[in-house]
């Protein structure tokens, strides 16, 4: 008989940052498409035709804003199923994108980030990042190193106690040798 196991933790970006100075463009942009254009069809237009312009334009900015706030509504779920994990970006809450679907014994560095492990960060050379976290001061944040596709990759999550205790169980060697890497760099 087999023992599946199973794991979920979504987490929410935080409001900080660059992802805060996004959202403070995003609603000046939304504001300057409303009212520049609504001022100048007030001054320039007919008056029969004002009505139907003011009309189109707060369409068109009510499409945009469905198109792009989207963007800065923001979660990262983990799955855990059996030895494979599952990270997904979520979009408002909705639309769900799966970013990276793989066996947890593909790590090939596993472990907790520390100021330790940011000497070994800084001289380690990937191709792609992945910030799957909701900021840097988070408590729990832990990196893994990949390959994909011949690419060296770096995930960094949060992972709840028990997504802990799976990772420790399917990737050993992994923790095994980020604590090598560590002494290595510290």
């Amino acid at each position: 008989m087999t023992q599946n196991t199973f794991c979920e933790h979504i987490v929410r970006q935080k409001c900080q940052g660059k992802f805060l100075i996004f959202r403070i463009l995003l609603i000046s942009l939304y504001a300057a498409l409303l009212i520049l254009p609504s001022f100048a069809i007030i001054l320039f237009a007919p008056p029969n035709l004002i009505v139907p312009f003011l009309l189109v334009i707060a369409s068109v900015v009510f499409l945009i804003f469905k198109l792009t706030w989207r963007l800065t509504c923001l979660e990262y779920e983990y799955q855990i199923i059996d030895d494979t994990i599952i990270f997904s970006k979520i979009y408002n809450r909705s639309r769900r994108k799966c970013l990276i679907e793989m066996p947890i014994r593909a790590f090939t560095v596993l472990g907790k980030y520390t100021p330790e492990a940011e000497g070994y960060l800084s001289h380690l050379l990937v191709d792609k990042s992945y910030l799957l976290i909701s900021s840097f001061t988070a408590e729990s944040i832990y990196f893994g190193v990949f390959e994909a596709d011949g690419r060296k990759c770096i995930v960094f999550f949060e992972p709840t106690e028990s997504s802990e205790m799976k990772l420790r169980r399917f990737a050993a060697s992994a923790m095994r040798a980020y604590e090598r890497e560590i002494k290595n760099y510290s």
